[in-house]
């Protein structure tokens, strides 16, 4: 290793030190690294993550630019290229920047690819990219998303297993865990779920869902004094939760 890659190393171990506390020194230290060796991919995009904490979001697209040109297929550089891309509404830009690396990419660089096809309405091309993710390696992420994609195609009992699957790879996963009850009360399975909201409400990140979910199944049983104590509490935690609900009918997912 020569002096020059062994100085930069030392600039970008440093960076990474200081990065989340002092993002500006890291930015520095970054810099510093590429002084010594311009061609590291991963320094770049270091750099840039770091801009794009201090705001400089135009400086940290370029930095992302030159990361691709070094290396066409890395990852970390297409995903936050296509945040940024999102984040301004550039989707079909997104969708181009992950795509040129996502096949035969990771799970999680898969995943993302599917959710900016589902969001332009590539509803059979998402699906595919998902079910590519799950054969690269589970996780509960992907299964939650393409359940996702099911419900909203009508497949509810479809959808069930992809939450059911996810919810056996991670317990914890709450976006998961609402939308299977909420499942269950479009399959008319509605013991099933009062069971699984009631727990979920004893959780403090699923309580406000899991309380609209209680409120529309004491309307079913025509309680609506119930309903309207569940629901006042449900909007008191999220105040936009009746918006957010009205979308679908459906007990929104909780909050990640």
């Amino acid at each position: 290793m020569t002096q020059r890659i062994e100085a930069a190393n030392a600039y970008r171990e440093l960076g990474d030190r200081v990065a989340v506390d002092d993002p500006a020194s890291a930015e520095v230290a970054y810099r510093r690294a590429l002084d010594f060796e311009p061609s590291l991919p991963d320094v770049y995009v270091r750099l840039a993550s770091t801009l794009v904490r201090l705001g400089r979001l135009c400086e940290a697209e370029g930095h992302l630019r030159a990361a691709r040109r070094l290396d066409a297929r890395h990852e970390d550089a297409a995903r936050l290229s296509a945040d940024l891309l999102l984040a301004r509404g550039r989707l079909a830009e997104a969708l181009a920047c992950l795509g040129g690396c996502a096949h035969g990419g990771s799970p999680l660089l898969l995943t993302e690819y599917a959710d900016v096809l589902t969001r332009i309405g590539l509803l059979d091309e998402a699906e595919l990219a998902y079910r590519e993710a799950i054969a690269a390696g589970e996780c509960a992420e992907t299964r939650t998303n393409l359940g996702l994609l099911l419900l909203d195609r009508g497949d509810r009992d479809g959808a069930l297993q992809e939450f059911e699957r996810a919810l056996e790879l991670d317990p914890s996963a709450s976006e998961a865990a609402v939308n299977r009850a909420n499942v269950l009360v479009e399959l008319g399975r509605l013991a099933e779920a009062q069971v699984l909201f009631e727990a979920l409400a004893r959780a403090n990140e699923t309580r406000a869902p899991a309380l609209w979910g209680l409120a529309a199944l004491a309307d079913s049983r025509g309680d609506g004094a119930e309903a309207a104590r569940s629901r006042a509490e449900a909007t008191a935690l999220w105040p936009s939760l009746g918006q957010l609900a009205a979308t679908n009918g459906r007990a929104p997912h909780a909050e990640g």
